[in-house]
């Protein structure tokens, strides 16, 4: 409890207030009163009042209660000597040197209050407080042994709700699920479902980068009234959480494709628009990733050009899509070109004299490439490998230079021969033996 100057008596617990301070100067923008621990009946702060509010180590005492003749609310820095009451300490962290005046207005504003006279009335009804003290508590007991005899609980998994509206967010995997008791009157358990209740595990008021043990509050959901009394109980109470700072990336996108062409047809390109995204995440972990994949694209029997969009694939629940998650994806076929070797074409001697003949045929191979679709069609004419044989005018021995005639569309790849070496000689002409025409006479 906190007297002001004009009389006004502050209800609210100190330890709250010293925490709805810290949220307070964390949305001003204020980095002062960073950390809060408390320490028996004291809380141990950050000093305002040296080093800019940015002592490394709290070694401020706030008095959470009476005691010690030590008063509720009494400031006290063992490092720099800093000695003051509440109200001072907040004008202080707000910039005011104003003997606590903003203080206790910010106090009035934020807090609800009563007045000196209520208290002395109050000293009235706590007049033999001992013994009325133990009337009411054997009462209260009374009353809560009757009501929680008959209550039930219950267990629910409850989604966890992560909040991690500042700069720092967790880097480690957090569980998806936890346990929330609750206990209250079976009526009250029956007509709950686990969408009634929320667990939240909020990280938006820390400021550092570091380990900690947070929180997990469990409370009804926003609408859902049930009548007294209700107990929740987490489980776990707090989980141990890696605080990283947030930052961006831009980093290429792939895109997987699986199945086939159109038997004759090759994927020619894949064109992608935008060819980065903007990545979000724990720095530690963004700076791991150096590309994003989207959904696969299916070529199965495919040969004409087609666009499609497709989504980035989320890469876990700690890094953020900044960017737009739709990709086009422009996919292009051409026709797909094969070789293929003909072995064992015999060579055709063009423009050789009727009266001359080839000894042997000569035989050779050559390999072609071409689009495969047209390639598979095409087989070696008689006339594919030739040799001119117009120079010859009488038997003998010649080297002839081969010419390999294919379509324009084919390309000759290579042949085992540029030249044939051919032996020519006279053709012989068959005699017909004649009959005696007068042995028919006699």
């Amino acid at each position: 409890m906190i007297e002001l100057s004009n009389g006004k008596l502050i209800q609210e617990p100190i330890l709250d207030i010293l925490y709805d301070l810290r949220r307070e100067l964390i949305k001003k923008d204020i980095n002062k009163l960073s950390d809060i621990i408390v320490k028996g009946p004291n809380a141990l702060i950050t000093c305002p009042n040296h080093k800019d509010g940015k002592e490394s180590h709290p070694s401020c005492y706030v008095r959470l209660e009476d005691g010690d003749n030590i008063s509720a609310g009494t400031v006290h820095c063992f490092t720099c000597g800093y000695k003051t009451i509440l109200t001072d300490l907040i004008s202080k962290c707000f910039g005011f040197e104003d003997c606590g005046k903003y203080g206790e207005k910010w106090l009035e504003d934020h807090f609800s209050y009563s007045y000196l006279t209520q208290r002395r009335e109050l000293k009235k009804i706590t007049n033999n407080w001992v013994p009325k003290c133990i009337c009411l508590i054997v009462a209260v007991a009374l009353y809560l042994f009757g009501k929680t005899a008959r209550l039930e609980k219950k267990t629910f998994s409850i989604p966890l709700i992560v909040k991690e509206d500042g700069n720092l967010m967790s880097a480690e995997a957090l569980p998806s699920h936890i346990s929330v008791i609750i206990r209250s009157e079976p009526d009250n358990i029956s007509a709950l479902n686990s969408g009634d209740i929320q667990a939240v595990l909020d990280l938006s008021y820390y400021t550092k980068e570091g380990q900690y043990d947070v929180p997990i509050s469990a409370s009804l959901a926003s609408g859902v009234n049930l009548a007294a009394p209700v107990e929740l109980t987490v489980n776990p109470e707090k989980i141990h959480v890696k605080l990283e700072e947030r930052t961006r990336k831009a980093v290429p996108v792939e895109v997987p494709v699986y199945g086939n062409p159109l038997h004759g047809y090759e994927l020619k390109d894949i064109k992608i628009s935008p060819q980065h995204v903007i990545i979000s995440g724990p720095k530690s972990l963004v700076a791991n990733i150096n590309q994003v994949s989207t959904f696969e694209v299916n070529l199965s029997e495919k040969n004409e050009d087609f666009r499609e969009i497709r989504k980035v694939r989320s890469i876990n629940r700690h890094i953020e899509l900044v960017s737009s998650d739709n990709v086009e994806v422009n996919v292009s076929f051409t026709t797909s070109l094969v070789t293929k070797t003909f072995n064992n074409v015999q060579v055709y001697l063009v423009h050789l004299a009727p009266h001359l003949e080839a000894v042997t045929i000569p035989e050779s191979s050559f390999t072609v490439s071409g689009a495969q679709l047209v390639l598979e069609k095409f087989y070696p004419s008689e006339y594919t490998m030739q040799a001119d044989c117009s120079m010859i005018t009488g038997p003998g021995e010649y080297e002839l230079p081969v010419v390999i005639a294919v379509q324009d569309a084919f390309k000759i790849e290579n042949s085992d021969l540029t030249t044939v070496k051919v032996k020519i000689r006279e053709k012989t002409v068959a005699v017909t033996p004649v009959e005696n025409s007068t042995a028919g006479n006699n």
